[in-house]
């Protein structure tokens, strides 16, 4: 069964990132700041086996070894979670993901309930007054994999009927 990509439909809960660079949330702030955007509904189709969040990141005016960004990932009643720290690279960016096998709430497969409420995002984290650390949301990505339910045609072995 092929990857659904779902793309943003509006913004979420998380409105933090406190600039705008020709449409893009930047900031130069010493702490992360948090974007997460409402995305598209999936096609419901077989079983969840991975659950993919991706983001354009990159730093300006050039890379200074200080901006990082990370993926964020929220559902109402849930708190923030976030993927590990990497370093931006100077616009126009690199491509950044985090990669879920489980709902990392309960530790416990996805259901499509689950990624129907699902927030994606990012957060970022610049240098006072001197460098941005920023993302497009045009390229943020929520990539689900799933595999097709069984259709039956199960066999019970080592059972004798006589």
């Amino acid at each position: 069964m092929p990857d659904q990509t779902l793309y943003l439909v509006s913004g979420g809960s998380y409105d933090q990132i406190p600039f705008d660079y020709i449409g893009y949330p930047e900031t130069d702030y010493g702490y992360y700041t948090t974007n997460t955007y409402v995305m598209e509904n999936p096609t419901r189709l077989g079983i969840i086996t991975n659950v993919r969040v991706s983001f354009r990141g990159y730093s300006r005016p050039i890379y200074s070894g200080v901006q990082y960004g990370k993926t964020a990932i929220y559902s109402a009643g849930r708190y923030l979670i976030y993927g590990s720290a990497n370093a931006l690279s100077s616009y126009p960016g690199g491509t950044y993901y985090t990669n879920y096998a489980t709902n990392p709430w309960t530790g416990v497969a996805w259901t499509w309930a689950d990624i129907d409420a699902l927030q994606a995002g990012f957060s970022l984290i610049g240098y006072s007054g001197s460098s941005y650390a920023g993302s497009n949301p045009d390229h943020l990505k929520l990539i689900v994999s799933s595999v097709p339910l069984s259709s039956g045609g199960a066999q019970i072995i080592g059972l004798d009927v006589w």
